[in-house]
């Protein structure tokens, strides 16, 4: 099946517009997750970073899995969220 160039560029105008608009989605996620589990803390309830984030840093290999797969799947939730739209 052949496609026309105006289809074409059409397609690549609309790739191009949302690649920039699925970083900022991903990196705006990405500091609201780290906001909510990173958050401070007022000594009455015992958050993420008080109990995970010491262990996970204290292994470079548990803080580049954890972070890693987190951006991985943010990248995977916004994939599939845009995929939905178009």
């Amino acid at each position: 099946m052949m496609f026309d160039t105006y289809s074409v560029m059409t397609g690549l105008a609309v790739l191009a517009g949302l690649v920039p608009v699925a970083l900022v989605t991903v990196f705006a996620f990405l500091r609201f997750v780290d906001r909510v589990t990173l958050g401070s803390s007022n000594g009455k309830r015992h958050t993420f970073a008080q109990s995970v984030m010491p262990t996970l840093m204290a292994d470079p290999v548990a803080a580049a899995v954890y972070f890693g797969l987190r951006a991985l799947g943010v990248c995977i939730l916004v994939g599939y969220l845009f995929s939905r739209v178009i």
